[in-house]
């Protein structure tokens, strides 16, 4: 079994790429997985050149002079999933600095289904409403059913 993980490095989508690596720990199937296909994988869709979007997310320095290069966000990122999951495999997708939720959900949707993941684990800052009323990335992605989605809401235990 597959377990997605849309990763932003919101204290959600770490609470969420923790779930996902506990599901797959309890999950029977998992023993059948090899190490070319890991039972967890986090995708982050990063992009290029937003400095706002990287401050938000404690991705680089809040100073003015802070350099922003989307490959060293993706190092931090990858450094973050793996403090969570050291086990889960971590991918990165850039796109336009001005890119609309629209396309960052396509490249999530398009990627889920690419691993065939069985499971899509949703925890970031628009997937933490009242499911009714989430808005962005998390009603699109959970509207496919090409997988089972998960929504973590609580980033404590």
């Amino acid at each position: 079994m597959t377990y997605f993980v849309p990763f932003d490095g919101s204290q959600l989508s770490q609470a969420a790429l923790g779930r996902a690596t506990d599901l797959a720990a309890t999950d029977e199937a998992v023993e059948a997985e090899t190490d070319d296909a890991p039972a967890v994988r986090a995708f982050a869709v990063i992009p290029r050149g937003n400095v706002d979007w990287a401050r938000q997310r404690d991705l680089i320095p809040d100073y003015p002079d802070a350099e922003y290069g989307a490959e060293r966000v993706a190092d931090q990122l990858r450094s973050r999933a793996a403090n969570v999951a050291p086990e889960a495999s971590f991918e990165t997708r850039f796109v336009g600095k001005r890119e609309v939720s629209g396309r960052v959900v396509s490249a999530i949707r398009r990627r889920a289904r690419a691993v065939d993941a069985d499971v899509v684990v949703l925890g970031s800052e628009n997937a933490g409403h009242v499911v009714t009323s989430i808005t962005n990335v998390a009603p699109t992605v959970a509207a496919d059913d090409a997988f089972d989605v998960f929504i973590v809401r609580r980033a404590g235990d």
